[in-house]
């Protein structure tokens, strides 16, 4: 089973480091464009005035109670937004002049999303900002990686659900972006695992030798890569792939050597089916 926290995920960041900021911790610019909405938990801090300065609970309607102002609306803005419109109130009922405000989420439960199949966390999670597929897989700790399926089903305008399908292993091994697709509040978000009928096996001097589940033809070191490469025993110079055709089984000789100076002709594509095996170097 491919562990998103080993390879796959660890190869990614390193492909999409100069366009992602991966981290369990939410970046400011995140935060500062996360949407209120009710359950949501807030730090209402005015300046100099004890009296206001509260932690209150957004309702079901998206409010906010406090002294002097009664209900205030506040879901679907931003915490500056909200600490605006608070000031503004306090401004307009001449509570005060000139009155600072800020608020702050302390706990975030208003963007609810629900996830089920191949993860070690399911049932209702909660975005913290602006997350996408990448970010949220580490949170939801997928159990399938690259070799996963991952399905967002949510709302249109119409009130018509959809589906969105996530290539993971397009996302996780290529670095493709345009399937970094936004979470947002309200999918629902189910992985899977992909038919086993496409399958290699990576054997041998590997890290993770196994079965890896595959959607299309990848290259020898995209295999090796899967398996989390080779070990120290490895022959660094050749690997070999074992291929059926019609019930006859061959043997096809690679040079990795050859492939790392450039010669992209012989990292042979790899088919479903074939057994690719690290061989031991005996020097």
């Amino acid at each position: 089973m491919f562990n998103i926290k080993k390879i796959a995920l660890g190869f990614a960041l390193m492909l999409l480091f100069s366009n992602i900021c991966f981290s369990e911790d939410m970046s400011a610019a995140a935060k500062e464009g996360y949407l209120i909405g009710p359950d949501d938990v807030l730090d209402v801090v005015v300046l100099k005035d004890e009296n206001l300065t509260k932690v209150v609970t957004v309702d079901s309607d998206g409010c906010i109670t406090l002294p002097f102002l009664n209900k205030v609306k506040v879901s679907e803005l931003t915490s500056k937004d909200a600490a605006d419109l608070i000031a503004k109130e306090l401004k307009d009922a001449n509570y005060l002049l000139d009155p600072k405000v800020t608020v702050t989420v302390k706990e975030y439960l208003g963007q609810k999303v629900m996830v089920f199949g191949m993860v070690k966390k399911p049932g209702v999670h909660y975005l913290k900002g602006k997350t996408f597929a990448l970010d949220f897989l580490n949170q939801i700790e997928s159990t399938e990686g690259a070799s996963g399926k991952m399905e967002i089903v949510r709302k249109n305008a119409s009130g018509e659900e959809e589906k969105i399908n996530v290539d993971l292993y397009a996302l996780l091994m290529n670095g493709d972006l345009s399937q970094n697709i936004q979470i947002l509040s309200g999918d629902t978000i189910v992985i899977s695992r992909k038919s086993t009928q496409q399958q290699i096996y990576v054997l041998g001097e590997v890290r993770n030798p196994g079965p890896y589940t595959i959607e299309k033809d990848l290259s020898v070191l995209e295999g090796l890569r899967l398996a989390g490469g080779l070990t120290d025993f490895a022959n660094k110079s050749k690997v070999k792939i074992i291929r059926e055709n019609n019930g006859k089984k061959k043997t096809i000789m690679v040079n990795l050597s050859k492939i790392g100076k450039g010669e992209k002709s012989e990292d042979v594509a790899l088919k479903a089916g074939d057994v690719l095996v690290a061989i031991k170097s005996w020097f």
